[in-house]
């Protein structure tokens, strides 16, 4: 080994030394007991009402079970209000509305099946939502059943395929 490869050694290894201790964000982004950024479906961080003490909206959530992010997109199982919501782009501030409801044919509705009979386009008690990045399943835990959009939903209360 010739002194000159000692050099560029030696001088990498300070390299990456100097990177870590300058941007140690870089390399953990997230750690133990670090505080959120943004909350949504409530008001403010230390609120925890169901539907933020009201009723069904796009800003409120009654029991959130499973998610899923796929591109932009949040996805979230809303047990307790019968619906599936999807933010179109990820939230960036605080109680962001959902775009999309999936289960009720508005974000104000929140009953079993709509209040009905059980359909394409109803949902009872959704326990949990995934997607292979083009179809959307979500597990209907109330009515029995996995649903499956062969595309990602884009109006409320869009019925599933399968």
């Amino acid at each position: 080994m010739k002194k000159r490869d000692g050099f560029v050694i030696g001088f990498s290894v300070i390299t990456i030394f100097l990177f870590v201790l300058v941007y140690p964000y870089r390399i953990h982004a997230y750690l133990n007991g670090m505080p959120a950024d943004l909350v949504i479906w409530q008001a403010s961080f230390t609120a925890n009402s169901r539907d933020q003490g009201g009723s069904a909206g796009a800003a409120t959530i009654d029991d959130p079970k499973g998610l899923v992010v796929v591109g932009t997109k949040l996805i979230v199982a809303d047990e307790g209000n019968n619906r599936v919501l999807i933010f179109n782009f990820l939230p960036t501030v605080n109680n962001q509305s959902a775009d999309v409801v999936i289960g009720q044919a508005s974000f104000s509705g929140s009953l079993a099946n709509r209040g009905g009979a059980v359909a394409a386009n109803t949902l009872n008690q959704p326990y949990d939502v995934t997607t292979d990045g083009t179809k959307l399943f979500i597990t209907d835990s109330g009515n029995n059943r996995i649903l499956i959009y062969n595309s990602l939903p884009a109006v409320n209360g869009a019925s599933a395929d399968v």
